[in-house]
This record gives C-alpha cells, sequence and structure tokens, in this order.
C-alpha cells in the first residue's frame, strides 16, 4: 500500500515491520530472510531504485520458493510484476512474473487466486497458461 499509495502512514508501517524482521534475521530466522528481501525491494521500488529493486525481487523470490514459502513466492512474484508493468512499463517481464505467481498460487492451492491474476492479466500474453502446469522449486 505504501508504494501505491505513497501515504506516509503506510511507508512507516512498513518502516517498523522491516526493522523488525531485519532484527529476525540477525538472530538466525532463517524463515524470515525472504521477507526481508521483500520489504527491501519494496522499499527500492518506493523510491525510484530500480537497480536494487530488480535485484531484490527475485532475490525474495527465489528464497521464498527454495525454502517452501510458495504462497511468499507467489505473492513476492506478483508485487514484482505489478511494479514491472506499472512502473518500469517492461510488458514482457511482468508477464513473465504475472504467470510465475500464477503458478506459484496453483501449487499452493489457491485456484481462485490464480484464475483472478491470469483474467486481469491475460492481455500480456497470447497464448493461455495450462492450468495444471505448476512450479518445481
Amino acid at each position: 500500500m505504501a508504494r501505491k499509495t505513497k501515504e506516509k502512514r503506510y511507508i512507516k508501517a512498513a518502516k517498523k515491520v522491516k526493522k523488525k524482521v531485519a532484527t529476525w534475521v540477525k538472530k538466525g530466522n532463517v524463515n524470515a530472510v525472504h521477507y526481508l528481501s521483500f520489504f527491501e525491494a519494496e522499499e527500492a521500488a518506493l523510491e525510484g531504485k530500480s537497480e536494487s529493486a530488480t535485484e531484490l525481487y527475485p532475490k525474495a523470490i527465489i528464497s521464498a520458493a527454495r525454502s517452501g514459502f510458495q504462497h511468499d513466492a507467489a505473492l513476492v512474484s506478483e508485487r514484482y510484476a505489478e511494479y514491472l508493468l506499472h512502473d518500469l512499463k517492461e510488458n514482457d517481464s511482468a508477464a513473465q512474473y504475472f504467470q510465475d505467481s500464477i503458478r506459484y498460487y496453483q501449487g499452493w492451492g489457491s485456484d481462485y487466486k490464480a484464475e483472478m491474476l491470469r483474467k486481469k492479466y491475460s492481455y500480456l500474453w497470447p497464448n493461455e497458461i495450462p492450468k495444471d502446469i505448476t512450479v518445481n522449486t
């Protein structure tokens, strides 16, 4: 919400959560590593640091997927795709990350969310994604 509205209250809340997550990672909580990368990517995107954002989002996606957090990999893929589409105007890359997000959501069992994204963004890819494809991590 902070990136979308740029309201200070959302930015302040996001920074507070990011600080708490950074503390968890520093204490050795491996289950929070992908969250920290995600918050850092969102912060970079908000601040217009596209080079950092384009490095941090994939890092968060890979970390989440490798750790078995498919729902988080789906969410980060979706957020990255929205950033690529709306902020950087990179439709082809956005399409790929939306498709990845759909596959992660399907793998997690959230067919409704996958179908919602498929309908909303299907104009970005010429061929329909087969519904039975899943992501192997």
